[in-house]
This record gives C-alpha cells, sequence and structure tokens, in this order.
C-alpha cells in the first residue's frame, strides 16, 4: 500500500484552487477525460493530506470536506455543497466560473 504524501509535498495551487472553490465553483480544463479523472484523483488526495494537518491551511481545512469534484467531458467541476446551508453541488446553468491556469 503507498505512503500518502504530506501536505507540504503538494503545490501551493491545489491550495489555492480549493479556496477558490469555496467562494464559487471552479472549472479546470484538461486535454483528456483521463487526465481529468487523474488529475481529480491527485485532488482528493490533497484533500486528505491537508484533513490530516489541517494546522497547515486552516481556512482550507474547514470547508474543504465539503468540496464535490465532478468530471464533465475534459473539465473538472470543482464545487462545495453545505448542506446546513443548501448550497448547490453541481453548478447551475449559466453559472460563473473561476478559470484555473495549472
Amino acid at each position: 500500500m503507498p505512503t500518502p504524501k504530506l501536505y507540504d509535498n503538494y503545490p501551493t495551487e491545489y491550495t489555492e484552487i480549493f479556496r477558490s472553490a469555496a467562494k464559487r465553483p471552479v472549472r479546470i480544463t484538461l486535454s483528456t477525460a483521463h487526465e481529468a479523472d487523474r488529475f481529480r484523483a491527485r485532488l482528493y488526495a490533497f484533500r486528505n493530506a491537508l484533513l490530516d494537518e489541517p494546522q497547515k491551511a486552516p481556512e482550507v481545512a474547514l470547508t474543504i470536506s465539503f468540496a464535490h469534484l465532478v468530471i464533465d467531458g475534459t473539465d473538472l467541476i470543482i464545487t462545495h455543497e453545505d448542506k446546513r446551508h443548501g448550497r448547490p453541488s453541481l453548478p447551475e446553468s449559466g453559472r460563473q466560473f473561476d478559470p484555473v491556469d495549472l
């Protein structure tokens, strides 16, 4: 079984992606659906690393468990759903996205 990475071993851009997604949906366009699936897996692993060390980015750690990562073709869409506040899990049609450059 592979050893999980520590939070400090991930790029700082991953923290920024989840910080942005807490405010509004983020759409990341990748070249193939397979690449989007692999990147989603890396972001889930990052989420677990942050939850293991929440003191590294406490403001993101508080909201990261509400993150939903959905693949739409070659796009990876990251949204937040907080059922306590009735926020949607998927972007509504016509909703604005924060672009992310990787």
